[in-house]
């Protein structure tokens, strides 16, 4: 049995990202427990993306707390907006995860660093408090509700690292059919997991669960 919360906490900080929309929910679970997958998480993902200057946004309390990787400054050395990511997974059950993260493009790659951690609930409202009280520098610009089922590849008791797929359905700000993201933490990966999940190639695109929203607001 895997604990979906030991599994948040140990994924990798390298990822490469892709996505299938409108796709049948019940096909490709289907499709996935067929190939050997298995449902790690079934629930509701509220994510609430906050943007700043890097100098307000990492702040002291969530420098020294929560990111290992200090400030995200351009190549020239100049700071730029960027956000911060708190979010919440429940399950079926009531259980809550709660992480508090950020990406950022590495230079001349598809790929992305992800640095963040899993944190207490007095952790994230300790986080959410002080951004609400430096609102003016720091904006609350999205909160994105998605019903979402993560599926792993079994492997034994265990299961196989780097590739995960992700089974959205975004219910706020605005109803968008279900789609499937797949993470993998390196490029030769990618194709094996796209024949996995049985869909096309060319359906699959480079595009954040962001900017599916900005389309159709």
């Amino acid at each position: 049995m895997i604990d979906p919360e030991s599994y948040f906490r140990n994924k990798g900080s390298i990822e490469i990202e892709r996505k299938a929309l409108n796709i049948d929910r019940v096909m490709l679970e289907t499709r996935l427990i067929s190939t050997g997958c298995i449902k790690l998480f079934s629930g509701t993902a509220t994510s609430e993306y906050y943007y700043s200057d890097p100098t307000e946004i990492y702040g002291p309390l969530f420098a020294l707390r929560i990111l290992s990787g200090g400030l995200f400054i351009l190549g020239d050395g100049t700071p730029t907006t960027h956000w911060i990511r708190l979010r919440t997974m429940e399950d079926k059950n009531g259980t809550k995860i709660y992480s508090i993260e950020t990406k950022y493009p590495i230079m001349e790659s598809e790929k992305k660093f992800e640095t963040g951690r899993i944190v207490t609930s007095e952790e994230i409202e300790d986080i959410r408090t002080v951004y609400q009280v430096n609102s003016r520098a720091i904006k609350l610009k999205q909160t994105e509700v998605k019903y979402r089922d993560v599926f792993v590849i079994a492997d034994g008791e265990s299961y196989v690292p780097g590739i995960e797929f992700d089974i959205d359905e975004i219910t706020n700000p605005i109803k968008i059919e279900p789609y499937l993201e797949i993470e993998v933490d390196k490029a030769e990966l990618l194709n094996r997991t796209i024949e996995i999940s049985g869909i096309p190639k060319e359906f699959f695109i480079r595009i954040s669960s962001r900017k599916i929203i900005e389309t159709r607001l």
